[in-house]
């Protein structure tokens, strides 16, 4: 009987360490997952400025034209 309790605890050691491990790789994932969104939301900004830079640059070239066109 000793031998079974033994047994037994040393597969729940083995389970426990498992686990553990399980636990850390999940906790790994999850900050990769952060940065991840972090260099997303990065992006989207870049990409949201990027938008605003190129409206901006079509005003001043609509109103160059409008200019030119006033003078011929």
């Amino acid at each position: 009987m000793a031998k079974s309790l033994a047994n037994s605890m040393q597969g729940i050691s083995m389970a426990s360490g498992a686990i553990s491990e399980s636990s850390t790789k999940m906790a790994n994932i999850s900050h990769h997952i952060g940065e991840v969104a972090v260099e997303q939301q990065q992006s989207s900004q870049d990409v949201q400025q990027a938008t605003i830079n190129l409206s901006h640059a079509s005003q001043q070239v609509f109103s160059l034209a409008q200019t030119v066109k006033l003078q011929y």
